[in-house]
């Protein structure tokens, strides 16, 4: 951890600690900046947005969008970490704990747009990473009873395949920006590893309305592999089977090829940008190239009862 330990996290809070005052003033920025143009409806509807970290929300997000008529709030918590006024100095500093010190702001922050969305009517996208079905289930009934229409769309996506794709987007930040949000596979892992219990947990209320499951496409333009979503089921009786399927797919000679122009490409930029070997070296190990064939029983099954 640069410049810091996990013993001097309080320490780091304290430092950074937001008074309640520039909280609410800053809320009121990302008001203005975030929800500000939006029509309210008077059929409202919240889409609710699910996949593990680097699984490629942002193309999913896109499709709601046009879905919603490019009329409603993206709440992203993420989006809102770079609100709290020292986010670059936590990066530069500490970036190894940047999310830690931003967390806690970035979710509040995001618990109230929803809420401004829901008192003004307004469309909203909502994205999570299904961490936590009763969670997940309350947000539902919360939006179900103020009048809402609730859709969810969830993106299956291979864990090897979202893991690559934390790590293009922290090179690409740093490439782009100097700075980056670092995923560790730790927290990759266990983000992925809570959704089928999500899965069970809203298939057993089903509050929604609907629920449409997409997975990861690779389309060739031009001389280019370019990502995108596809949707593979509307109201599936058995989500998890869906789910699961998806997941554990076969990889295309496409997405093979992906994934390996990918992982070189990120290789290039660690030397590019002279990252220590160590560093190089785990990513090799997290994403090495070979068995790109997705792993059977990726997913834990249920057993059966005798």
């Amino acid at each position: 951890m640069e410049n810091s330990s996990f013993s001097d996290l309080e320490t780091l809070r304290e430092l950074y600690r937001l008074s309640e005052s520039d909280f609410s003033t800053i809320f009121e920025i990302i008001t203005e900046e975030v929800a500000k143009g939006y029509l309210p409806s008077q059929t409202p509807t919240a889409i609710i947005l699910g996949a593990q970290p680097g699984a490629g929300k942002t193309e999913l997000q896109k499709s709601a969008e046009r879905l919603l008529g490019n009329n409603a709030v993206i709440c992203n918590a993420d989006n809102l970490r770079d609100f709290h006024p020292l986010s670059k100095e936590i990066k530069t500093k500490h970036p190894e704990v940047y999310p830690e010190l931003t967390a806690e702001y970035a979710q509040m922050w995001n618990n109230l747009l929803c809420k401004y969305c829901r008192e003004n009517k307004l469309n909203y996208i909502l994205e999570t990473t299904f961490s936590s079905g009763e969670r997940l289930n309350e947000t539902i009934l919360e939006l179900k009873n103020n009048g809402y229409k609730v859709d969810i769309m969830l993106l299956a996506v291979s864990p090897k395949l979202s893991l690559l794709g934390t790590y293009i987007r922290y090179e690409e930040s740093l490439q782009e920006l100097g700075l980056g949000r670092k995923v560790s596979k730790v927290a990759h892992d266990s983000r992925f590893n809570a959704i089928p219990t999500t899965i069970e947990a809203i298939s057993l209320k089903r509050f929604f309305d609907n629920i449409s499951i997409y997975s990861r496409s690779i389309v060739l333009e031009y001389t280019s592999l370019v990502e995108g979503v596809t949707l593979v089921a509307h109201n599936p009786i058995d989500v998890m089977a869906i789910y699961r399927e998806e997941v554990e797919r076969p990889w295309s000679p496409k997405f093979k090829e992906y994934y390996k122009s990918t992982y070189f490409n990120i290789i290039r930029m660690m030397e590019q940008r002279s990252a220590p070997k160590i560093e190089i070296d785990l990513f090799k190990k997290e994403c090495g190239t070979t068995g790109n064939r997705v792993k059977k029983n990726v997913l834990p099954r249920k057993r059966r009862s005798n």
